[in-house]
């Protein structure tokens, strides 16, 4: 379980795991990321429709050539492709091993992500003209949008 209280309103944010560490700790790299403003937003699905609002991301994806709107223009076998670099990625992390070092005080082992996960769209076969897309949020991000604010 990852668990997150405000140290003075009576604010608490759960998300709950299977018997996982690692997925509790991709989770707490996803916010970290969201709530540093001097790295781009991680490359999601969730975070496309905020992308261009933040300041940083918007000059990264400018200087990158990412195209715009691109988690609604790639075509969805596309997620499969990153399913795949996702579940080789946790096989590098050990459960247990990193659970033992965690209550021993010993480091966790930090993963690197392949460049897939950074650059998705260099990485992606099918990207539909921007002209083709339908705008508007996706499901998850009207489910989540209490963690963001629309501009």
């Amino acid at each position: 379980m990852h668990t997150l209280l405000h140290y003075q309103q009576s604010m608490r944010y759960d998300q709950t795991f299977s018997n996982q560490i690692a997925s509790a700790f991709i989770h707490w790299e996803l916010l970290q990321n969201f709530m540093d403003v001097t790295q781009p937003l991680a490359d999601i699905p969730q975070f496309e429709y905020y992308r261009e609002f933040d300041k940083t991301t918007a000059e990264f994806d400018k200087a990158n050539g990412r195209p715009k709107y691109f988690w609604y223009r790639v075509d969805k076998s596309f997620l499969k492709e990153m399913s795949k670099a996702d579940d080789e990625l946790r096989k590098e992390f050990n459960d247990e091993e990193q659970l033992d070092n965690l209550l021993m005080g010993k480091p966790i082992k930090k993963l690197t992500p392949p460049d897939i996960f950074k650059f998705p769209w260099k990485y992606a076969d099918n990207i539909k003209p921007e002209s083709e897309i339908k705008f508007g949020k996706t499901l998850w991000q009207k489910f989540t949008s209490f963690l963001m604010v629309d501009l």
